[in-house]
C-alpha cells in the first residue's frame, strides 16, 4: 500500500497574485493535464513523465480570462 505523501506531490508555482488563482479548470488529454489560465499568464501543462511546464501563450496578463476548459480528443485541441 502507498501513502498519501507517495500519490500526491506538490508543484512549486509560487503565489496566485492580486486576484487568487492562477488557474481554474483541468482537462486530461494525450497523457498530459491542461490548467486554464483564469489570472496566469499561460497554459499550465504538466506531464508525469517530463513535469510542469508553463505554455506562455498569448493569453495577456489580465485577471479573470478563463474559467474552465475542455478537451476535443478527435483533434487533439484543448479550449479555454
Amino acid at each position: 500500500a502507498t501513502t498519501e505523501e507517495e500519490r500526491i506531490s506538490f508543484l512549486p508555482l509560487g503565489p496566485g497574485g492580486e486576484e487568487g488563482s492562477k488557474w481554474d479548470g483541468i482537462v486530461a488529454l494525450n497523457g498530459r493535464l491542461y490548467c486554464c489560465p483564469r489570472n496566469a499568464a499561460g497554459v499550465l501543462v504538466v506531464d508525469p513523465e517530463e513535469g510542469p511546464v508553463i505554455w506562455e501563450a498569448a493569453v495577456g496578463r489580465g485577471a479573470n480570462k478563463y474559467m474552465g476548459c475542455i478537451a476535443d480528443e478527435r483533434n487533439g485541441l484543448v479550449y479555454c
